[in-house]
């Protein structure tokens, strides 16, 4: 329902954006004793949804957007590829 919400509001108004959609598992990282979140994506624009590859959520979410500089990924996370979307 929200993807439908995000491409209503892109085709609507034009502008660009992105969904993130983090889930939480059953799993527990062994090294942490933390459940494993699974991150997908996708980008929202020309009234399309694109999913993003596990890659490019992980490049996008582990910079700092202020310097620049490549952060290490969060403990207990997986970035997984996310599925196509059809309206």
């Amino acid at each position: 329902m929200v993807l439908s919400q995000m491409l209503t509001l892109a085709r609507a108004t034009g502008t660009p954006g992105s969904l993130i959609m983090r889930s939480v598992t059953r799993r527990i990282d062994p090294a942490t004793g933390w459940p494993v979140k699974i991150v997908r994506g996708w980008f929202i624009g020309n009234g399309e949804i694109s999913p993003l590859s596990g890659k490019e959520i992980r490049t996008a979410s582990c910079i700092d957007h202020r310097t620049g500089d490549t952060l290490p990924p969060e403990p207990a996370v997986e970035y997984a590829d996310a599925p196509h979307y059809r309206p």
